[in-house]
Order: structure tokens, then C-alpha cells, then sequence
């Protein structure tokens, strides 16, 4: 299961293309588009490397509980086959999970595209591809969740 795509994509970039989105479809059409911001086709992301760098940070950042202890660290158990997440996914009856996802971008491309055109590419960033996910995972993203959610005792709300 540490091969298994994880679709993920930065809040902020889903706010570039929405913003860049509205700027190129100032003038009303009668085409609907969709874009979809997802990272599982040009930027794939794979489980077990979020686990890795979750262990990794907090073995550099231990997180220090409400009693002022270090929590330990534990080694993730993740499934070790499509097999055994078949089985534990008929357990759980969860059908939706049964099937990899990897989510079609081509439109956003296009809006990608057409950002870079107008120079405005820097500025309304929503390229999958520029993340760099060790660095965004251990920089933004778990020190986010530390600062927001766990040392604000959201954790189970």
C-alpha cells in the first residue's frame, strides 16, 4: 500500500485556479468547464511517503503532549497489498476506495496554459508539478496541523 497514489493538492493552489479560473471565464459562455486541481497524474504523491515524512519530522519536531512528554514515534502499520486493502475495505464496506483514482486535468492544463500566456503563472501558481512534497509536508503542511489542530485540541472535533 506505500505505492498507492495519494491525490492531495495545497489549498492555496486550488484559490490560484479558481481566481485564474474567473479571470478567464470573465465574459458568460454557454461551455461549461471543470477543472479539476489534483496532483495524482503530473506530481504523484505515494502513501508511503507522507508516512515516511510524518515520521521523519516528528522524530526532528517531537510533538509534546498535554502532560509535557515527547510523544513517541511509532512504525505505521500500512497494508502491504491491493489484496489486503480489498480485504480490509470489504470490511469496513467501503466500495469507493476499491478503485485507484487517478483524476483527469487535462482542462486545468489548459488553464495552466493559458496562465503562462499572460505571464501570470508566478502569481496564480497551481502547477502540481512545482510541489515539492517532502519539503511542503515537513515546512507547511505538518507544522500547519501542529500549530492549528493539535495545540488547539481539535484533534477529535
Amino acid at each position: 500500500m506505500r505505492s498507492c497514489n495519494f491525490a492531495k493538492i495545497p489549498a492555496d493552489m486550488v484559490v490560484n485556479s479558481v481566481t485564474e479560473a474567473k479571470v478567464t471565464h470573465r465574459v458568460p459562455s454557454s461551455h461549461t468547464a471543470v477543472y479539476h486541481i489534483s496532483s495524482s497524474r503530473r506530481n504523484q504523491l505515494k502513501l508511503g511517503d507522507v508516512v515516511q515524512f510524518v515520521v521523519d519530522y516528528f522524530k526532528k519536531n517531537p510533538w509534546i503532549d498535554e502532560r509535557g512528554k515527547p510523544v513517541k514515534v511509532k512504525k505505521f502499520h500500512l497494508l502491504d497489498s491491493m489484496a489486503s486493502l480489498h480485504k480490509y475495505i470489504a470490511i469496513r464496506d467501503m466500495p469507493i476506495l476499491k478503485t485507484p483514482l487517478i483524476f483527469d486535468d487535462a482542462n486545468a492544463e489548459m488553464l495552466r496554459m493559458a496562465t503562462r500566456e499572460i505571464n501570470a503563472d508566478d502569481t496564480f501558481n497551481f502547477d502540481p508539478r512545482t510541489i515539492q512534497w517532502e519539503n511542503y509536508f515537513k515546512e507547511i503542511h505538518i507544522p500547519g496541523l501542529v500549530k492549528y489542530i493539535f495545540q488547539e485540541g481539535r484533534i477529535c472535533e
